[in-house]
């Protein structure tokens, strides 16, 4: 569940967000990645703007710049590195 609305005149960002991810264990999301590649198309056409300041209210709040255009969010900001890894993909051709 996404919950998203616009920020006011006195607001230093343009978009407020929470997630909630119950299925997935996650009661409230930390800053997610994912919900501002949707909520970004949505808010482009909703303030006629591209260029959007976001901030997710969870616990562990965030910031995050989005850059919105036709087939593409672009995310800028601050990130924390919590797993990391590698894929090996074999026999593919």
């Amino acid at each position: 569940i996404i919950v998203t609305a616009n920020g006011n005149s006195d607001d230093p960002f343009d978009v407020v967000s929470r997630c909630f991810f119950p299925k997935l264990g996650h009661l409230e999301d930390h800053v997610s990645v994912y919900s501002h590649t949707k909520i970004g198309p949505y808010w482009k056409r909703r303030l006629k703007k591209n260029t959007l300041k976001a901030f997710q209210a969870s616990k562990r709040e965030g910031w995050i710049d989005l850059d919105v255009s036709d087939d593409r969010v672009v995310l800028k900001g601050k990130a924390v590195t919590v797993s990391e890894g590698k894929i090996f993909l074999d026999n593919l051709i």
